[in-house]
């Protein structure tokens, strides 16, 4: 996610016959490399990492990654922006008695005492190991850690680690101070790995052993939030859209807030077939596992795509031919339920809503018909929703023949499904598009258009209570809604919001409430923070800063003008909504769905 704040990228592209920012002990004379250029160049200036994280470590004691990065943007912001300018005298720096070059620099970031073992912090790279510095794999690699140079007599460099650019690990965003002296010499650049100066000498991965573990994520796909085409996983928020051209799973994800987005073609990269037109991803984290579910193009088999864990490898399976799911040509929905995974599906030859679960991580799938044992009829091609709720399990489906929204539930594993229909029962609507849920402050709210587009919710205060239905327009005002675009509900902040598309004018709209019992307000974000007119789905995602506090709520859509993937955000409630496109910003192919 970008910040509106223009952090400054800096590279300098010739080196004098003073030293780059060299490690250097107390009276070396290193010799340095005539040139230095980032063979890299990125498209759109990197953002302040750590510009959410608070810093409060102490003098050689323990430091988080983001207290580091926000360390040492403090020198990347000096004077003006231009950076501190580069000397190897102590107390140059401008920041205590630390040297303003590479090693008082990664001292100062990493908040080493400036006179341990001298003035101006690290001395010499071969002296790493006594200064709590170990040797790492290369791709364990985390923000705060540091490559070096180690040489001593001849040359000698280091700079710090903030986060890969690239899944592949081919380079890597970072921090450094350089060379030649006089010149303003801080970078927050993008560097190929190990160092993109071939004259440099040879650059090794170190950790600081002082340097605190990320804080663990918050629960991905957490009970109150239905599985979609977002996902929070390892930390890393990532968006699954299907490339308009070639019908290709991509994705486009985000290592930390702050900083730069990465997209990748998981068709090309690992095998996943071609997306079937007029269906979505939807993404589930389980296990340490994460899992992206499609509808195969060419045959209509429900397809697995997995990350076993961050950093390894994608991996594709085919739960049709593998576990007996039957085709469909319908979105999917999955949920994590009691420690069970089960994706649900429409078999498009009966309507019949279908579960293929997996009962143990590693066992075997196993695939059954609900519709034959709950006695729900067929459903119709628009997609089901899953949610886990107050120890229940329900999907919900438009049923095919009335339009009547229905709930097939489970009060717990290995119980009997029972279904009941919303509409019959309780005064839903009839729909024509595919409901939202969402679970806020403990109640259970199901959104839904009827056939005018008027915004309705069905809502239930507490398991064994009646559910209640009413239309939202009067109270809130809301447009009616496009029935080509199904609703989506977000839970953030204390806030619950329903976004749709204005059926008059094509702009993203937000019904939102702050608390149970107030009142609902509408607000469009087309027209007051500039998000382009959305076609096809919507999804809305919240995900956290930099201290992995869940605050920020994204909103993501596809551009109908142009169908580039688009981003509007709300850093914390209070502020102001922002938006842009990823796939300008960032490469995201032209996309049919999200």
């Amino acid at each position: 996610m970008r910040f509106p704040r223009n952090t400054r990228v800096r590279v300098a592209l010739a080196v004098g016959a003073t030293a780059l920012g060299l490690v250097a002990s107390a009276g070396s004379a290193y010799a340095a490399p005539a040139v230095r250029t980032a063979s890299v160049a990125p498209a759109v200036a990197p953002q302040d990492a750590a510009s959410t994280c608070t810093d409060t470590s102490s003098e050689d004691g323990n430091i988080a990654g983001c207290m580091a990065a926000a360390r040492a943007m403090q020198w990347v912001d000096a004077n003006g922006g231009q950076g501190v300018i580069y000397n190897q005298g102590d107390g140059t720096s401008g920041f205590g008695d630390y040297r303003a070059d590479c090693s008082g620099f990664v001292s100062y970031a990493l908040h080493i005492s400036d006179t341990s073992p001298t003035p101006g912090g690290l001395v010499s790279g071969q002296m790493y190991e006594s200064n709590g510095f170990v040797d790492v794999a290369k791709d364990n690699l985390q923000q705060g850690d540091v490559l070096t140079n180690p040489s001593a007599g001849s040359q000698g460099h280091v700079v710090m680690f903030d986060h890969w650019s690239d899944s592949s690990h081919t380079a890597y965003w970072g921090f450094e101070q350089h060379g030649p002296s006089g010149s303003y010499g801080t970078a927050y650049r993008l560097i190929t790995y190990p160092y993109d100066d071939p004259n440099a000498g040879t650059f090794y991965p170190q950790h600081y052993t002082k340097l605190v573990p990320p804080t663990p994520p918050p629960a991905q796909t957490p009970a109150e939030t239905a599985a979609s085409s977002t996902l929070v996983h390892d930390g890393y928020t990532s968006v699954y859209t299907v490339d308009a051209s070639n019908g290709h799973l991509q994705e486009t994800y985000l290592p930390k807030m702050g900083g730069s987005w990465a997209t990748q073609d998981l068709s090309n990269n690992y095998g996943t077939p071609a997306v079937l037109a007029g269906t979505q991803p939807v993404a589930i984290y389980h296990d340490g596992y994460t899992s992206v579910y499609t509808v195969d193009a060419s045959n209509h088999h429900v397809q697995e795509t997995y990350l076993p864990k961050m950093g390894g490898s994608w991996a594709t399976q085919d739960l049709t031919a593998n576990y007996g799911t039957p085709a469909t040509s319908v979105t999917p929905t999955t949920v994590l339920h009691q420690d069970w995974l089960s994706v649900y599906t429409i078999d498009q030859s009966n309507g019949h809503l279908q579960e293929t679960y997996l009962p143990k991580l590693g066992g075997p799938w196993y695939s059954k018909d609900l519709a034959a044992t709950d006695g729900a009829p067929a459903s119709a091609n628009i997609k089901p929703v899953s949610i886990m709720h107050g120890g229940y399990t329900s999907v919900y489906t438009v049923d095919a023949g009335t339009g009547h929204v229905r709930e097939s539930y489970i009060a717990a594993l290995g119980q009997n499904w029972v279904t009941q229909d919303f509409t019959a029962k309780y005064g839903t609507p009839a729909t024509t598009v595919a409901p939202t849920v969402a679970v806020h402050q403990g109640w259970t709210s199901v959104y839904t258009l009827d056939s005018n587009g008027d915004l309705q919710e069905t809502y239930l205060s507490a398991i064994g209570q009646p559910w209640y239905s009413k239309d939202l327009v009067p109270q809130s005002g809301t447009p009616a809604a496009s029935l080509n675009t199904a609703p989506i509900a977000l839970f953030h902040g204390g806030y619950t919001s329903v976004y749709t598309v204005n059926a008059s004018n094509g702009h993203l709209e937000e019904s939102y409430f702050s608390q149970l019992g107030s009142p609902w307000t509408s607000q469009d974000l087309s027209a007051k923070y500039g998000t382009p007119n959305p076609t096809g789905a919507i999804d809305a995602l919240v995900h956290p800063d930099a201290n992995q506090n869940m605050v920020y709520a994204s909103v993501y859509s596809i551009d109908s003008g142009s169908n580039q993937l688009q981003e509007t955000y709300l850093a914390a409630i209070g502020q102001a909504w922002r938006s842009q496109s990823l796939s300008v910003g960032y490469g995201t192919p032209t996309a049919s769905v999200i």
